[in-house]
């Protein structure tokens, strides 16, 4: 059995990130990925089933590192929620006008199915927005019946408000706005 190279997987899921960000899904070829990934174009079938499973990898990953970055940064079981529901607005902001074509990702559909796996990966971002919402309000700081859904409308409004701005709002501008709308909301 061969043993598979972890570094060589991500380089590939790099590779694909970008062609897919720039291109439709349809219109990116396997042997693009394999030569911006500067491996044989049978090495991706090593790592991937299809190319199907390539794009759900990345977006994926791209779902993990935004979690990743934003669980560190915030720990929901302390600190005030108004900083915390400003840090996950800004940090994600910040996250896709750093990654485009990774954002592009993960906002656009492709004509393929939302898979399981990337749903799951999907939730972790919405679980930590709903905790801080949850630990506002049992802080008496935050007022909302239904933390769950507030948690998937900031998530929308922040994906809508980059793709509205389609990066000509200065970033800062469209996180206090964002922020605005939603402490104001959300505040008791």
């Amino acid at each position: 059995m061969q043993t598979l190279d972890e570094n060589k997987r991500k380089k590939i899921i790099a590779a694909a990130g970008k062609l897919f960000g720039k291109k439709d899904y349809h219109s990116v070829c396997l042997s693009e990925i394999a030569a911006e990934a500067k491996v044989g174009k049978g090495t991706l079938y090593v790592y991937f089933k299809s190319k199907e499973d390539l794009f759900s990898s990345v977006r994926i990953e791209g779902y993990m590192d935004m979690y990743r970055y934003l669980s560190k940064n915030i720990d929901t079981e302390s600190g005030d929620p108004l900083e915390h529901l400003h840090k996950i607005i800004s940090e994600t902001v910040k996250y896709c006008y750093r990654n485009k074509s990774i954002f592009k990702l993960l906002r656009a559909g492709t004509g393929t199915k939302m898979k399981p796996e990337i749903k799951k990966t999907r939730k972790k971002v919405l679980e930590l927005t709903r905790s801080v919402i949850e630990s506002g309000v049992e802080k008496g700081i935050l007022c909302d019946s239904k933390p769950a859904y507030t948690a998937n409308y900031l998530l929308d409004v922040v994906r809508s408000g980059l793709s509205y701005s389609d990066g000509q709002i200065p970033q800062d501008e469209l996180i206090e706005h964002i922020y605005n709308f939603f402490s104001r909301a959300l505040k008791k």
